[in-house]
């Protein structure tokens, strides 16, 4: 990154498959490199993403909080742009950015061109007062381009451990009161895995998909307090034709 204070936060979930042997194996360049660092390990598999980043959120002492998972990748300018974005007056009372990213595949390595193949489905911005409606319509927002101003977290809490989409639930808790920005450049490479939600042929794929309809639901069922009955079943319906039918 471009950005030179950066503090660094790692949590690996008891990997098995040699990662935390990487990480260490870059420790010290690490922490030549980042003002602050710290790394930890759970002593067994959790399986709980939003359980992992309560744990290492809390530890955060930056302005900005930017989460990504390991299979994702910034471009190298991708902090200094959108702390800039954030900083700039009309954007002062914004809780979060986002911004748009490259799809890349399995195969994908940094230094290769990543494609024409954009991510968003929505290149504009949303006004706050219109922005939770059209979440619960869907999440178009992809978490890995996300840098959120860390006081959400003192307004708002932590990640609802129960729920397995931390990243959508806390979308809709935020946008019913807070602003979000659009930077539109593509700093972020976003991994689609060839098995992903989306690969059905496999039973491996048939469960991650029950999976996914069974979070989506806590998901929306929990964020339509607060809505008219008219409003909840509308948006159960959206829900139901999405995930069930499709």
């Amino acid at each position: 990154q471009t950005y030179q204070n950066i503090e660094l936060l790692i949590l690996d979930d008891a990997s098995t498959d040699a990662t935390y042997d990487v990480i260490m194996s870059y420790e010290q360049q690490m922490r030549e490199r980042f003002p602050y660092m710290t790394i930890v390990r759970n002593s067994c598999n959790s399986g709980n993403v939003s359980a992992n980043l309560n744990r290492i959120l809390k530890g955060a002492k930056g302005a900005y909080v930017k989460t990504f998972a390991g299979d994702d990748a910034m471009l190298p300018a991708y902090v200094e742009e959108v702390v800039a974005f954030l900083e700039q007056s009309e954007n002062e009372d914004a809780i979060l950015a986002y911004t748009n990213a490259y799809i890349v595949n399995d195969g994908f390595h940094l230094g290769k061109m990543p494609g024409k193949k954009y991510a968003y489905r929505s290149h504009r911005p949303y006004r706050q007062k219109e922005l939770y409606e059209v979440l619960l319509r869907g999440d178009f927002i992809i978490a890995g381009t996300v840098m959120m101003r860390r006081r959400v977290y003192e307004q708002y809490g932590f990640y609802d451990e129960r729920i397995p989409f931390e990243d959508y639930d806390l979308w809709l808790r935020l946008s019913r009161t807070e602003k979000f920005v659009y930077l539109p450049s593509k700093l972020m490479y976003y991994r689609k895995a060839d098995t992903s939600l989306t690969n059905y042929c496999s039973k491996n794929g048939r469960d991650k998909i029950k999976f996914m309809i069974m979070g989506g639901k806590k998901v929306v069922q929990k964020n339509l307090k607060g809505l008219d009955k008219e409003k909840k079943q509308f948006y159960q319906q959206i829900f139901f034709e999405k995930y069930i039918v499709a």
